[in-house]
């Protein structure tokens, strides 16, 4: 008796077993099949348009519709710059700005092209209020007076990690001029301070070179100290001084 309800039972769930797993196979199936079978209609490319400063990095999405309208979604994208000297791209969308000018930033799928429209625009430029200075002082007499300039940024972006070092002319003494920012980041200002004790009669010079990790190229301020003699000191008294009657 109960080999025969086994057996009963048995013959029922072998065809339900069958059939759900029918019904799995087929909802996958129609799943793959839907997937793989949406055709792309248009890509979208946030954001549409960016302006970036030569050096810049920024992120790019792209959206996948079908012909409804519907975000399509997991799709495959392939991102790629129509100016590759102006502009270039990972494969996640990553865009980095090179030099100036224009590029479209593109992303494809199944052949379906969005694109962004991307302006480059020049790095920070250094900028300095004078780029030639000129010092004065007499022997053994008192250390120029301190001169400020104003340092700035002639192009775009943020100019940050200014730097400053100094080079003394070939074959001349050395460390009789000091450098301080008040500031790192533009607009700040540089001060140049002179030591003369050390120094004797003569024309002394030396370049101040000012650098940025963000800027492209350094600038050269020119320094140019003079020592001359102690000015005499005439001193007239009564009995050196005659007047003809």
């Amino acid at each position: 008796m109960k080999r025969g309800s086994a057996g009963i039972r048995s013959r029922w769930l072998w065809p339900a077993l069958t059939l759900s797993l029918a019904i799995v196979g087929l909802v996958q199936a129609c799943s793959s099949k839907d997937v793989t079978s949406v055709t792309v209609a248009s890509v979208s490319v946030t954001p549409s348009a960016a302006t970036l400063v030569a050096g810049e990095s920024r992120s790019f999405s792209a959206v996948v519709y079908d012909r409804d309208g519907a975000t399509i979604p997991n799709s495959l994208v392939t991102w790629s710059s129509g100016n590759e000297t102006v502009l270039s791209v990972n494969p996640q969308g990553r865009a980095t700005a090179l030099q100036p000018g224009t590029a479209q930033l593109r992303a494809t799928a199944q052949g379906v092209t969005g694109s962004a429209s991307i302006i480059v625009q020049p790095g920070p430029v250094i900028t300095a209020g004078m780029e030639d200075v000129a010092l004065f002082a007499q022997l053994h007499g008192a250390d120029p007076d301190s001169v400020e300039i104003q340092i700035g940024n002639g192009g775009n972006g943020v100019l940050t990690g200014l730097s400053a070092t100094v080079q003394f002319g070939a074959g001349e003494p050395s460390g009789w001029l000091a450098l301080s920012f008040a500031s790192t980041t533009a607009p700040t200002t540089l001060t140049l301070s002179s030591t003369t004790v050390s120094l004797e009669i003569g024309t002394y010079h030396a370049t101040v070179i000012l650098g940025s990790p963000a800027a492209d190229a350094d600038l050269d301020i020119q320094v140019e100290l003079k020592v001359s003699e102690d000015r005499p000191i005439l001193k007239l008294t009564p009995s050196a001084v005659g007047f003809a009657g």
